[in-house]
């Protein structure tokens, strides 16, 4: 648990936490860059990183003359409980 003195509780990626609330791990899909290829909710998160590369590989296929398309892959992410949007990527 990271608390900082001025702005209080703060993402510990080490653990998953922010203060009391422990967050989980969900797959996002990143483009090559290392942006995220959706946008930033929990609706485009997936439990298993399997959907979300075979999603990640349809989406590659179904759009091969889109240059922002190619490269796509599962990432995994720490994101907040029941709305699962992403905190920040698991460090490795």
């Amino acid at each position: 648990m990271i608390i900082h003195p001025t702005y209080g509780p703060q993402v510990d990626p080490t653990d998953g936490t922010i203060g009391e609330t422990k967050l989980v791990k969900r797959w996002l899909i990143l483009r090559l860059d290392g942006t995220k290829f959706h946008s930033n909710q929990g609706r485009y998160s997936y439990e298993t990183q399997k959907d979300c590369q075979n999603d990640a590989e349809t989406i590659i296929n179904t759009n091969l003359d889109r240059e922002d398309c190619k490269g796509l892959k599962a990432t995994e992410f720490w994101c907040y409980p029941i709305h699962f949007d992403p905190v920040c990527q698991v460090p490795k």
